[in-house]
């Protein structure tokens, strides 16, 4: 949801004043340059507080925050304050740090930095329903855009290209008056699996650099990610990859924190200026490949290689838990709001605790392994929030629901590149018997009818009860379905 703000309506009593006053980075900000505000009277919390003001200073964005307190994006959050729509926050959950997420076109989506998070809780929550998309942090006018992975990474490159700008350090000349673009993490730009148009244009006829998290070369998820984002990049003259000097998996943020302020600015120039064609030296190892050899010894059902790697998780439990035995196709469906599954000759709705209770318990016996020569694995770490993001997945892959061309209530489905798709009905209309599929209209090639042993290809929700018998008369088959009984009914 897009929330407009303005930072100077709020209540005095939670607000840290800032004035634009002579000396500060908001003042001293290059007429050249358009600001990044929020504007509007619609408000998600309350005028970040003192504390608050002061963690975000020791995060490597120094003064800088004073800026963005004054341009309202940055919040803080109270339980019971206002919440942007499509955000579902235990109270616990609703004390933090709001971060805007400026577009080009100057709407904002928001996220949240809750102070608590418990087992398996993510450190930052957006709207659920849409992408959170990139944050415009900065917009320069040199030919250089920095791409930063993080909402605190990209805040700190923002601070110190701000740096450079106003005079701080000169030995940035390289980053000065550049734009800057955050992105929630190295796949969160996509939005339907595309580059948005306004983030191209950002990037058009410029030098991209763009700067992931130091496990870029441990992990290959990270890796892959940043290459994706370089290649969407088209309109750019060129992209390179920033190296991280950082330790275990630092951000830009971590390290940039690690000197004075006055020297951050000549640091992130240093940085860029190390950029090549790779987003690490080294490209890291694939995910471990599971396989059946790989079952520990302590009896669990399913190996797991990324306890949060959610979509991952739910592909690997389609594959191993609920793939029909000859066909290789699943026996599982979410289908208007319900779950499904293959009974032989139909598919049949399950009660809504069926399916959330059996994921549970799978997982609950799974078992974490972070490489190959890992024996017995570490116990997977279930909570209630990863059950839940499993399911998620599973309704993504699982979904069978109609496209709104579609008129009958039979269908026919097939399952490509792990998730279920709607496919040309091949046969023409068809009778669900209690045996077969049997085609309604005879091929007008040799004059006889198809028939087919059920599938969960076809999606139909009733089947007759009599068997179909292509050597029966028609008075034989007439008084099969009049003793047989009429259609088996959900």
């Amino acid at each position: 949801m897009t929330v407009p703000v303005d930072a100077r309506d709020a209540s005095p009593a939670h607000a840290t004043p800032i004035d634009d006053a002579p000396g500060t980075a908001a003042a001293n900000a290059s007429s050249d340059e358009t600001p990044v505000r929020a504007e509007g009277t619609n408000l998600p919390g309350r005028p970040l507080t003192d504390d608050r003001a002061a963690y975000l200073a020791g995060e490597g964005i120094g003064s800088y925050v004073q800026h963005l307190v004054a341009a309202g994006l940055v919040r803080s959050a109270e339980p019971g304050d206002p919440v942007p729509d499509n955000f579902n926050l235990r109270e616990e959950r609703q004390r933090g740090i709001w971060f805007a997420y400026p577009k080009a076109d100057g709407s904002i989506r928001w996220q949240i930095k809750p102070d608590v998070q418990d087992d398996g809780e993510p450190k930052y929550v957006s709207a659920k329903g849409g992408p959170l998309g990139y944050a415009l942090r900065r917009r320069g006018t040199s030919d250089l855009v920095i791409i930063a992975e993080g909402t605190k990474q990209s805040l700190a490159a923002a601070a110190a290209v701000e740096g450079a700008a106003t005079g701080f350090a000169r030995d940035a000349v390289e980053v000065a008056n550049s734009t800057v673009i955050g992105i929630p993490g190295v796949t969160g730009w996509s939005e339907g699996g595309a580059l948005p148009f306004d983030f191209h244009r950002l990037c058009q006829g410029k030098r991209v650099v763009i700067m992931t998290d130091k496990d870029a070369a441990t992990n290959i998820d990270v890796y892959q990610g940043a290459e994706r984002l370089g290649q969407a990049l088209t309109l750019a003259t060129s992209v390179a990859y920033a190296p991280n000097p950082g330790g275990g998996k630092d951000g830009l943020d971590d390290v940039l924190k690690q000197v004075e302020e006055a020297e951050r600015p000549g640091l992130l120039a240093a940085i860029v200026a190390g950029a090549s064609n790779k987003p690490a030296t080294k490209k890291p190892p694939a995910k471990t490949i599971v396989t059946d050899d790989m079952l520990p010894t302590s009896g669990a059902s399913l190996v797991i290689t990324s306890a949060d790697a959610y979509d991952r998780i739910a592909r690997e439990l389609i594959d191993r838990c609920f793939l029909h035995a000859e066909e290789r196709v699943p026996t599982l469906a979410f289908n208007g709001g319900l779950w499904w599954t293959h009974a032989g000759s139909r598919w049949v709705a399950v009660e809504d605790h069926i399916i959330p209770g059996t994921v549970w318990t799978l997982l609950a016996s799974a078992v974490v392994v972070d490489n190959a020569d890992d024996e017995f694995g570490r116990p997977y770490p279930i909570s209630k929030y990863r059950r839940d993001n499993v399911l998620e997945g599973l309704r993504a892959r699982l979904a069978t629901d109609p496209p709104k061309t579609q008129t009958a209530a039979s269908y026919w489905i097939t399952w490509h590149n792990g998730k279920w798709r709607h496919t040309a009905d091949p046969t023409g209309p068809v009778i669900a018997c209690a045996n077969g599929l049997l085609t309604r209209n005879p091929d007008p090639r040799n004059g006889q009818r198809a028939f087919y042993a059920h599938t969960p290809r076809y999606w139909n929700l009733t089947s007759l009860a009599v068997a179909y018998d292509a050597n029966a008369t028609e008075s034989e088959a007439l008084d099969q379905l009049l003793t047989g009984g009429l259609a088996r009914r959900p």
